[in-house]
């Protein structure tokens, strides 16, 4: 494939063209080294923030180093130049990087074996260093991927032993916002090769498929997951204790069975650990057990590296890297919301972005067209970067591309008020548990809570139940039915609730939830439960009292049915069978959703209350009680 070396021309009039839909453009074009970008209405053309659009242009869109002007009229013989297509857009080809853009892009093309290696701008050509001569072959590996990027600045090659790529800095030294994503050729080699082997998955995934992720509309979201992720484990839920403290997690434990979990940074690993009512001991082996799951949308470097390493050698199919992850969320979220991440060409959404605000009026009425308008220019402006910013910072780079940027463009269109950064936040949790099937725990610290913006996003989302939100409420509803605490083990826990009792549980608690809104009434339903669960703890288990085996041999014999030459054996056969029927009793509940409805529903017609709910969770207690610690 030849690339056309634009000089950044293409870049910036795909730009113009994103953030000014407003205005008519007759294409780009090019005259030698100059290139043109013709707009008939120029003379009164302003930009969207009213002021001109040639000093716009000049000073906050192009390149300052492209050779692009805007004019009226396209010079004689001057040549049409192509836009990039979906497929260059989505590999980035054309586009300005720095340095360590350069860095990044030639290890996501590289074969994770090439020899170490890293790059050098002395200003007028790029000059790929090595500690070891490349053969002809490596050279031209680098050469081919180097011309893939579309970068107009010769590619040189230097040998220097004495460099050490693992020991030059990645960051930037004032990059407390720097979060762009740690390739794993700069993962330390102190770690441990299972999660360097993980981060190079996940960089080959994203590579293999961001093309067609970007330029076409029949990618799936499952298909882009880990195969060990493509297959559900029972429902799950996601919990996002990247920063804030989230729950215990004991009480997602018994609703779900999986809990998808957003690991804390490592600055707050240890504090949200406890907030969890874990140490890092115990999260590791429920890990292990398959009952909670590991998210990772930040740099990797972000992470607790050492508790990561020992983790990727235990469960490496447990953990899910930012790009994959990142991959999935922008699948599902244009399959939900086709207006997201549409695969068209710049000047296709340029026609779409022109019809709209062409047509606001028509579309929502003169008094809200100028709000509609906004939006619009927002909608461009997430589509001018989108391809970059989830390349650069995978799942955290999609939080104010998708749904976000929509929910916080109608919330302030309906009340006045901006609310981007919470709506981006509550958003990209959304978005990633209904890309995994999940519901979603929003997060809270002191007063602020971000439940009614995960639910103003899941509405807009939609999807049915995945994505949707549960309340705190609903993690203290089967905290206080369950007296869970500290003192439960959590890993005995977690073994003993993955069972057939917990969809069971959890649809008691959506029930008392969804019935009793206001945490007053929430707390009042409870405690009338919890007197049912009381009164049939008093006499539980009835169903073993009742001698049905004795009853059965005893109306056997009595019909005449039993030979009297085996009649003595009936007793004998009534105790081995009396035992089997209350091993059925204990173990059925367990294993089996409809088994278990049917054993307490028998168990509370025994204690004159029909409530099937109250033996269940009688029994559920029973079972915490007996793996409390002392």
């Amino acid at each position: 494939m030849t690339l056309y070396d634009d000089h950044y021309c293409r870049w910036s009039y795909e730009q113009l063209l994103l953030q000014q839909p407003q205005i008519q453009f007759a294409g780009l074009w090019r005259q030698g080294y100059q290139h043109y970008i013709v707009c008939p209405t120029l003379s009164t053309a302003k930009a969207a923030g009213g002021e001109d659009l040639r000093l716009w242009f000049d000073k906050q869109c192009r390149v300052v180093t492209a050779p692009v002007k805007i004019v009226e009229q396209c010079p004689a013989g001057a040549e049409r130049v192509p836009e990039r297509t979906c497929e260059e857009r989505a590999r980035l080809a054309g586009a300005p990087r720095t340095r360590r853009d350069v860095l990044v892009d030639l290890g996501l093309a590289l074969p994770p074996d090439f020899p170490p290696f890293t790059i050098d701008d002395p200003g007028t050509d790029v000059v790929f260093v090595t500690t070891r001569k490349l053969s002809d072959t490596e050279k031209s590996q680098v050469s081919s991927a180097y011309a893939e990027m579309g970068y107009g600045v010769q590619i040189l090659f230097a040998v220097d032993p004495s460099r050490d790529p693992q020991n030059e800095t990645f960051r930037f030294e004032f990059g407390q916002g720097d979060i762009d994503l740690l390739p794993s050729r700069r993962l330390p080699t102190k770690y441990s090769r299972d999660l360097r082997f993980l981060m190079e998955d996940d960089e080959e995934a994203w590579a293999a498929s961001r093309e067609r992720l970007f330029a076409s509309s029949d990618s799936c979201a499952t298909e882009l997951l880990p195969v060990a992720w493509q297959h559900s484990r029972g429902l799950s839920c996601l919990v996002d204790a990247t920063v804030f403290a989230p729950d215990d997690i004991r009480s997602q434990l018994c609703l779900y069975d999986t809990v998808l979990l957003a690991l804390p940074l490592e600055n707050s690993f240890e504090e949200n650990c406890a907030a969890l009512g874990v140490s890092s001991e115990e999260l590791s082996r429920l890990v292990e057990l398959g009952r909670v799951r590991i998210l990772l949308p930040q740099a990797i470097d972000r992470y607790p590296l050492n508790w990561l390493a020992a983790l990727a050698e235990r469960a490496p199919k447990s953990i899910l890297l930012s790009r994959r992850l990142a991959a999935a969320t922008v699948a599902d979220a244009r399959n939900r919301v086709p207006l997201l991440y549409p695969p068209l060409s710049p000047v296709e959404r340029h026609a779409m972005l022109h019809m709209l605000t062409d047509q606001a009026s028509n579309l929502v009425g003169p008094a809200r067209a100028a709000d509609f308008v906004q939006f619009v220019y927002e909608l461009g402006a997430t589509w001018a970067g989108a391809e970059w910013s989830v390349s650069s910072r995978g799942a955290m780079g999609t939080s104010h591309l998708g749904i976000g940027a929509i929910s916080s463009a109608v919330y302030q269109q309906v009340t006045g008020r901006d609310l981007r950064l919470e709506l981006w936040s509550a958003a990209q949790k959304v978005e990633w548990a209904a890309a995994l099937g999940a519901h979603v725990f929003p997060s809270s610290a002191g007063e602020y809570d971000e439940s009614a913006a995960c639910d103003l996003v899941a509405g807009i989302y939609g999807g049915g139940f995945v994505g949707s939100t549960r309340s705190r409420f609903t993690l203290s509803a089967v905290s206080d039915l369950l007296a869970l605490s500290s003192k439960v083990d959590v890993v005995d826990l977690a073994k003993e609730f993955s069972s057939a009792d917990i969809k069971r549980l959890r649809d008691l608690i959506d029930r008392i939830s969804r019935e009793n809104i206001d945490p007053d009434y929430l707390k009042d339903a409870i405690g009338r439960f919890n007197a049912e669960v009381r009164h049939y703890e008093k006499r539980p288990d009835l169903l073993k009292s009742v001698n049905v085996v004795g009853l059965m041999s005893a109306g056997l014999a009595a019909a005449g049915i039993v030979d009297p030459s085996i009649a003595h054996v009936v007793p004998l056969a009534g105790i081995m069978l009396g035992f089997v029927l209350n091993r059925v009793i204990d173990e059925l509940p367990r294993h089996s959703a409809p088994g278990g409805r049917v054993i307490d529903f028998c168990n509370s017609l025994l204690t004159a209350r029909a409530n099937p709910d109250a033996v269940l969770v009688a029994r559920a207690r029973k079972d915490v009680g007996r793996i409390k610690r002392p």
